[in-house]
């Protein structure tokens, strides 16, 4: 693992040092995402809160529940929109063999090998509003990241498993956007689904939870210890699950070569 992690680290290196030459795109994407996050902001609450109200779900949640989204979504598209989106492209032209024979661990080349630093910017104008919008302890602000990064697991994991399909369905052209459909929905409270049963959310639509159990960590309300081992546990074991179906997918790979 250290070796695997030594490598990435220098691969991560290199990264770096184009981003310090075209740091004019971490700007640019700085602007991007404060227009749209604000645009996002007023549609919510001018369009979404006061026409269609939540019961138990007030302004201010749903505010966390954005900014939330956004940071995940940004770390997501940072460490993974260059690469995971690739996969396809990379089965179909056989780019891929020559990653399988790397001396590191297929799974995080594959997924880690480029940094995206312009979506970094995403998580500013988050933190800047969570920070006005909320007043919380050491305690919960360090188990709301905590959920954070578990939320950030299992979406790269459910995002790798859906790109992994691209190795069995070589022609499944734009498989990427599922997930990005997906991910939209972190983006609402569990609450609008009005689905009484957290088993449904936690088996069929995990994505909800990424964003609804951290902010309600974060605002000490209505979260609970089974929220929290769910996400917890769920990220792991979907984190393993994606390992094991990679594991199965490259088994099925044939080589271009």
């Amino acid at each position: 693992m250290n070796h695997n992690l030594k490598i990435l680290k220098s691969i991560w290196k290199i990264n770096i040092a184009k981003f310090l030459i075209y740091r004019t795109e971490f700007f640019l994407n700085l602007f991007d995402n404060l227009v749209w996050f604000v645009i996002t902001i007023y549609f919510y609450k001018y369009i979404y809160a006061s026409a269609y109200s939540i019961p138990g779900v007030s302004i201010k949640q749903i505010y966390l529940i954005i900014c939330t989204s956004e940071i995940i979504k940004s770390l997501l598209f940072t460490f993974c929109i260059n690469n995971l989106a690739a996969i396809p492209s990379l089965v179909r032209n056989g780019t891929l063999d020559g990653l399988l024979l790397k001396p590191i661990n297929s799974q995080l080349l594959v997924s880690f090998r480029e940094i995206s630093f312009g979506n970094l910017a995403g998580i500013v104008p988050s933190i800047i509003l969570l920070m006005i919008n909320t007043k919380f302890s050491v305690i919960n602000g360090l188990l709301y990241i905590l959920l954070v990064l578990f939320s950030f697991v299992l979406g790269y994991s459910l995002w790798f498993i859906i790109m992994t399909i691209s190795i069995w369905l070589v022609n499944l052209n734009e498989i990427h956007e599922l997930f990005l459909s997906l991910l939209t929905l972190n983006q609402f409270p569990a609450k609008s689904f009005k689905i009484s049963s957290k088993f449904f959310y936690y088996l069929f639509l995990p994505i909800i939870i990424t964003t609804s159990v951290p902010t309600e960590a974060l605002l000490r309300s209505g979260v609970s210890l089974t929220d929290i081992l769910l996400l917890s546990v769920g990220s792991i074991i979907a984190l393993i699950a994606s390992k094991i179906f990679w594991n199965i997918s490259i088994n099925y790979y044939s080589s271009t070569n």
